[in-house]
């Protein structure tokens, strides 16, 4: 035998004694995904059965191992690898491709997803169009010329809480800032510009969040405000805000070894905690310990905070061995609340108290007592210095910009032509010009819908329309709309029509992306299963359970699943199931819903409404109820998600009950009809300078009982401060008439604005402001707008439109009137439009800003309410 013959015989044991490559993370998670996934094995992973190059495979394999539930359950393989070959190309053709490092490039560039938007192939459309229009710019220039791409194509307007996708977000041609923020991050990555949508979950300053963009250029991170060009980076309206956030975060998809603090970390994602880039912050540190002193390890902590009637987890943090933890935070007041099983405890804390935070799970759900609690935000920072920046060439491309969308969204259906559609298809003309304005630039699925109709199923069009949401009718396509209109009326004429249209017919269920399920459900569940649950919908609940597996942290997008989804994957989160489950009952004409308050699924059943209480034990119940009485003390009709918010105690916390956002007192006052429990009443009036005076009311509802619940508002005692008052100042001319600050002001105070029509603060004041309107017409207060000169206050634009009724326009004559409010308060006013200053009776100004701040509209209101209160 020669030596090399020698050498094969030996090399198999050569190779069996080679230890074995350790798996990477990578590779495990990819490993799990499949195995989570294989009820759609064929769909998502198939396409590794192509011809794929080493980069192109290592791309998807990384995009799957971080992937949500719904993106499994959702997307094809096809989607995502179509996805990767545009990010690869745009890699390839960007100057500062290579330069990017992999880690970089994987979380920033890579994914399709931003955070719970939508998913559509926005980058597979727009990649090229995008290298086109940054072909021979600097990586900082590309970023810049691309958020003019993007305020071409959309600008701010606040829409509900399901985020539309980029391509939606173009078609509508606007979107609110988590919406215009997704577009922006999608765009500038299609580019293979690193970028990222920066949160803050709740203000701690005002009852609002926003969200805007970070963008990596040349080994730094800036920020920029989406869909709201500046001449630079790091500028926005939002920068002095920020300085007061409690908690500024981000996602990084897939196994995230970056060195930036991390708020949450699991193997498919990390929020990364980038506070410190904005505002002064401290590192909260709390022990827990139980009922008898010992440490509770593995507790979970929630950093709160008041916003919205609420107090809403910031953050979440799980306790290690000793029972300790930590979040750095920004240095305003907080409220931990600490759980483990049933029990719990809480403290409000200021952050920049010194030494350890104790909390004791010595907490009794059944006992009835009232706590007041001041939460005081950050402290207001004195302004920075605006970097020199060429606004003027800047604001001349705005309104370029403004224009070219204006031309688009003039091609949208008017009055005249859906009158013709109405006509031509014999249905209610006013009904149908009240939907078409709401469904903007999808006015043309719309009108395919209806014309796809039948004269049998054409009666029930309009219904079907009324009962989506706004943004439904902005992004749901025609197939969809026919699918629930074909295969939704078999009980038109046997139930009442209200229950019908809503319970049945309707297709929208929470906040799920409407998708063609009433077709695919009545043909693919089983007939057996179809025809038991016609005869009771129970045995469908008990079908549900034993066919779907709960996990419930692989849907980390939290993104619902469609129904069709939850089908073909039989893995889900539970809501996407309790959706399934209303869905499959919709789809076999049985009247289903989630419970208004609890969001828990039910059918109605001989008249009564079920619970399908998925768990151990499925059988549905309707369960024990009181009624809770709701009504104010002393005050006008308070408003829910607003003013107040009731929680049902589960698991070791008050969990907020889902009425509808800003449902006035008057609507739930009549009774509500709520399971017995433990509950939590929280009222919250927000003051000057952003503290928030709260009350935590907590009682018990029993079966049977009528309860009476007051509700109020704590009220400040402090006197309003008088920052400078007004003398010899120059009057205005109002309407062809001179008038004084102090004849406007006289008896109930005036709101002096001086605004800077079509820039992006200026819009979101008169977004306040209009939000607001009856309210301000009810103080009987002047709001008088100071205009630029030479402004045709005829000419400004939509953004001045429905305005309270007391609204006046003019001009300050050389800003001689911001002159002396400047002097008269000590500050330098007039760089950062727009001011406010409200002013009283004697002529002192008890209110100023400059530039917008988030909340400005309902603290100028606040402000003036105050003025009229009785001494």
């Amino acid at each position: 035998m020669t030596c090399f013959a020698a050498s094969l015989c030996l090399l198999p044991v050569i190779l069996a004694a080679a230890p074995p490559k350790a798996e990477t993370p990578i590779q495990a998670l990819f490993a799990h995904q499949k195995t989570l996934a294989k009820g759609r094995d064929r769909a998502l992973f198939g396409v590794f059965q192509q011809k794929l190059t080493t980069e192109e495979r290592e791309a998807l394999r990384f995009l799957y191992a971080g992937m949500p539930l719904s993106d499994l359950a959702d997307f094809d393989g096809a989607f995502f690898l179509e996805a990767v070959r545009a990010a690869l190309e745009a890699r390839r053709a960007a100057p500062w491709g290579r330069s990017i490092p992999e880690d970089v490039f994987r979380h920033f560039v890579l994914p399709p997803r931003v955070n719970n938007e939508n998913l559509d192939a926005f980058r597979a459309r727009y990649h090229r169009d995008l290298a086109r229009r940054v072909k021979g710019l600097t990586m900082r220039q590309a970023a810049l010329e691309i958020n003019h791409w993007c305020h071409e194509r959309a600008t701010y307007q606040g829409t509900d809480s399901r985020t539309s996708g980029p391509l939606a977000t173009i078609q509508s041609a606007f979107g609110r800032c988590g919406e215009e923020s997704t577009f922006t991050v999608a765009a500038l990555r299609a580019a293979c510009i690193p970028a990222r949508q920066v949160y803050t979950p709740r203000w701690a300053h005002s009852d609002d969040n926003h969200a805007w963009v970070e963008v990596w250029i040349d080994g730094t991170w800036h920020f920029l405000g989406a869909c709201e060009p500046e001449p630079d980076l790091d500028m926005g309206w939002f920068r002095e805000s920020v300085r007061r956030a409690m908690l500024v975060h981000t996602r990084a998809y897939g196994p995230y070894g970056g060195s930036e603090p991390v708020v949450r970390r699991t193997e498919r994602y990390a929020e990364l905690n980038l506070t410190a880039h904005y505002a002064p912050v401290k590192a909260v540190r709390v022990q827990v310990l139980d009922r008898e002193g010992n440490p509770a390890a593995g507790a979970t902590v929630e950093f709160q905070l008041y916003n919205y009637g609420e107090f809403f987890p910031l953050a979440s943090r799980i306790t290690d061995s000793e029972g300790r933890t930590s979040l750095e935070t920004g240095l305003g007041d907080l409220l931990l609340w600490a759980r483990q099983g049933e029990a719990f405890g809480f403290q409000k804390v200021t952050v920049e108290s010194p030494g350890e935070v104790k909390l004791v799970l010595d907490g009794d759900p059944a006992k009835e007592q009232v706590m007041d609690l001041d939460q005081v935000p950050p402290v207001e920072r004195p302004a920075l210095p605006d970097p020199p920046a060429a606004r003027e060439e800047n604001a001349r491309r705005l309104k370029e910009e403004d224009a070219l969308r204006g031309r688009y969204t003039a091609t949208f259906m008017d009055r005249e032509r859906a009158s013709t559609l109405a006509k031509e298809l014999g249905l209610d003309g006013e009904r149908l010009w009240k939907l078409i304005p709401k469904s903007a630039g999808n006015w043309m699925a719309l009108t395919a819908f209806l014309q796809g109709t039948t004269p049998a199923t054409r009666p029930w069009a309009l219904p079907l329309l009324e009962s989506l949401s706004d943004k439904d009718l902005r992004d749901t396509p025609a197939a969809v709309l026919a699918d629930h209109l074909k295969h939704g009326l078999a009980l038109a004429q046997r139930l009442p029509r209200e229950t019908f249209v809503s319970q049945v017919l309707c297709p929208r269920i929470d906040n799920e992306l409407l998708s063609a399920y009433r077709g695919y459900l009545q043909t693919h569940l089983p007939k057996g299963v179809i025809a038991a649950a016609r005869r009771d919908p129970e045995t469908l609940a008990t079908w549900i359970q034993a066919r779907i597996r709960i996990d419930a942290e692989a849907n980390h997008s939290r993104v619902p699943l469609s129904p069709r989804g939850v089908f073909e994957l039989r893995v889900a989160d539970a809501h996407s199931r309790d959706i399934f489950f209303v869905a499959c009952c919709r789809a076999l004409d049985l009247p289903a819903r989630l419970d208004p308050a609890l969001r828990t699924p039910q059918f109605l059943w001989n008249g009564v409404w079920k619970t399908a209480a998925f768990g151990p034990q499925v059988p549905a119940t309707a369960q024990p109820t009181g009624t809770l009485q709701l009504h104010a003390e002393g005050q006008s009709d308070l408003k829910y998600a607003t003013h107040f918010t009731l929680a049902r105690f589960e698991g070791g916390r008050y969990k907020t009950l889902d009425f509808d956002d800003e449902k006035p007192l008057s609507q739930l006052s009549k009774g509500l009809q709520l399971p017995e429990g433990h509950y939590l009443a929280v009222t919250g009036n927000r003051v000057a300078g952003g503290t928030v005076l709260a009350r935590l009311s907590f009682f018990n509802l029993q079966s049977g009982e009528t309860k009476p619940m007051p509700l109020s508002l704590r009220q400040s005692e402090a006197r309003l401060p008088s920052l400078g008052r007004l003398e010899l100042c120059p009057t205005l001319n109002l309407q062809g008439k001179n008038e004084s600050v102090l004849s406007l002001a006289e008896g109930k105070g005036a709101v002096f604005l001086w605004v800077a029509p079509g820039q992006e603060p200026t819009r979101h004041v008169m977004g306040d402001l209009r939000g607001l309107k009856e309210a301000f017409e009810k103080t009987g207060c002047r709001l008088i707008f100071l205009l630029p000169e030479g402004t045709d206050a005829k000419a400004l634009g939509p953004d001045f439109d429905q305005l309270p009724a007391q609204a006046a326009f003019t001009q300050d004559a050389h800003t001689a009137l911001l002159a002396r409010v400047s002097e008269a308060t000590g500050r330098g006013l007039g760089s950062r439009l727009p001011v406010i200053a409200v002013v009283d009776a004697g002529g002192n100004v008890v209110h100023l800003s400059e530039g917008y701040q988030i909340g400005a509209g309902e603290q100028t209101l606040k402000i003036l309410q105050r003025l009229q209160e009785k001494p």
